[in-house]
């Protein structure tokens, strides 16, 4: 409930502003035939929280796929009882992109 979803676009704090941030990206349409791929997961712990780390690969899909992104993403991750909470992700987008076709 208290989460935060930290990226170049800004910082959403808790449950609703993360869920209204998220649809209105999806409803913009930038989501839209594409696919998120994670990779290379590095995870640690700190303290009583996991640090999980791992590259993002956005593409869009379809009769011919492309690279559209690629990011990493970091998460702390806290174990209460028998749910993982996200409490913090944070999306760092690499400043390139792919060239065009």
């Amino acid at each position: 409930p208290d989460g935060v979803f930290a990226a170049p676009y800004g910082e959403f704090v808790g449950r609703e502003a993360i869920q209204a941030f998220m649809q209105h990206h999806i409803d913009s349409g930038a989501e839209a035939g594409v696919r998120h791929y994670l990779t290379n997961f590095i995870i640690d712990m700190e303290g009583e929280e996991y640090r999980v780390r791992f590259y993002i690969l956005k593409m869009r899909v379809g009769s011919v796929c492309e690279i559209i992104r690629t990011a990493a993403g970091e998460s702390m991750i806290l174990i209460e009882g028998d749910q993982m909470l996200i409490r913090r992700f944070t999306l760092t987008i690499d400043p390139g992109q792919p060239p065009k076709r």
